[in-house]
């Protein structure tokens, strides 16, 4: 298989190796059947597994006991937690283990259940206030401001500040250096800590996740016509993270335009997407049942059309503005019945595909 890295942190380079020593080749992202991007990308779909976030969370938590160690006696030390998902939970379990007394601020109350059923004692965020003076040390792991500058300045003068989070981090760096509070940033930890184990824990999800199906996407095609091209472009950043569905109401599908004859564009569409294209109810049925989509993609969705022109004057005919009136009226009522028929028919493209793809999709 055929991978490209654009990751950059310490875990990216054994990755490599751990690749090639698999029999992969690492190539371009333009050629890759597959691109590993950083774990913050949203396009990271390894990144999104389950296992592969409680593994990352377990080995961060690790390092952060390795941090603190140096730092300060972690045994009847009073440690608050700001935060409680995964990562918390299982620092949290670590602490406990070396004797440490472990506090958990939350704002999701289900959160914060979950931490008193753990034997942690569990406050609000809005209560931190008055209680940050009693902590040795407070550990962020909400990627979100949550020590701002006047609640620091109600912890202790002693107190050791460590930030988890990533960017822009739950504790507010300039504020702890300007008040001389001990401060360590260790976002991407187990990168920093682990890199040679982090590459494993990497290489098994991007595995796991190659070996999944690749979700379902319906490239829904209607008028108008001269953004064929553009669409075709738009579409092709999707194959590497979708299967897609090449889906073709009927004016698409059968006509020839000064842009595209019909069954060239058609040709394109199909050999990109690598099936047949849908183009009839019959076909388009199973899209809401048995090969239900994942997503559907419906272009073009709008275009622009002239707005109806207001009349001035009154609606009601009083004698007043006499034919000129009627003829206004008239012409109104023409526009609009021009317009009608060009929503009902192929020029509107969300409700031409809407109305294409009913029958598939209305048990969904």
């Amino acid at each position: 298989m055929r991978f490209a890295i654009t990751g950059t942190d310490a875990r990216f380079l054994p990755l490599r190796k751990l690749l090639l020593a698999d029999g992969h080749e690492i190539t371009d992202p333009a050629s890759a059947d597959m691109v590993i991007s950083p774990p913050w990308d949203p396009s990271a779909r390894y990144a999104r597994r389950e296992e592969y976030q409680i593994a990352i969370a377990r080995l961060t938590a690790e390092g952060a006991i390795a941090l603190l160690r140096p730092e300060t006696g972690l045994s009847g030390a009073h440690i608050l937690l700001l935060g409680y998902g995964r990562i918390a939970r299982l620092l949290a379990r670590e602490l406990q283990k070396a004797g440490a007394l472990v506090t958990a601020a939350a704002r999701s109350g289900e959160q914060r259940a979950w931490a008193e059923a753990e034997s942690i004692e569990a406050l609000p965020l809005d209560a931190l206030s008055g209680a940050l003076d009693r902590f040795d040390v407070i550990i962020g792991t909400i990627p979100a401001p949550v020590l701002t500058e006047p609640l620091l300045a109600l912890v202790r003068q002693d107190a050791l500040l460590l930030e988890l989070a990533s960017a822009p981090g739950g504790i507010d760096a300039a504020a702890a250096h300007e008040r001389g509070l001990r401060y360590i940033r260790a976002p991407g930890l187990p990168a920093k800590y682990a890199p040679e184990r982090a590459a494993v824990i990497l290489r098994d999800a991007v595995y796991a996740a190659a070996a999944e199906p690749l979700p379902r996407l319906g490239l829904a095609v209607t008028g108008s016509h001269c953004t064929f091209s553009r669409a075709l472009e738009a579409f092709r950043p999707l194959k590497r993270d979708y299967t897609l569905v090449p889906i073709l109401s009927g004016a698409a599908a059968g006509t020839d335009t000064r842009f595209f004859a019909a069954s060239a564009f058609r040709a394109e569409l199909e050999a990109f997407c690598g099936r047949e294209a849908v183009d009839t109810i019959v076909k388009a049925e199973p899209l809401g049942t048995a090969q239900r989509l994942d997503a559907l993609l419906v272009a073009p969705c709008t275009e622009r059309r002239k707005v109806a022109p207001r009349l001035p004057g009154p609606r009601r005919y009083d004698g007043v503005q006499g034919a000129s009136a009627k003829r206004r009226a008239a012409h109104s009522r023409h526009f609009h019945k021009r317009r009608s028929l060009r929503f009902r028919g192929e020029h509107c493209g969300a409700f031409a595909a809407q109305a294409f793809l009913f029958c598939a999709l209305w048990h969904g």
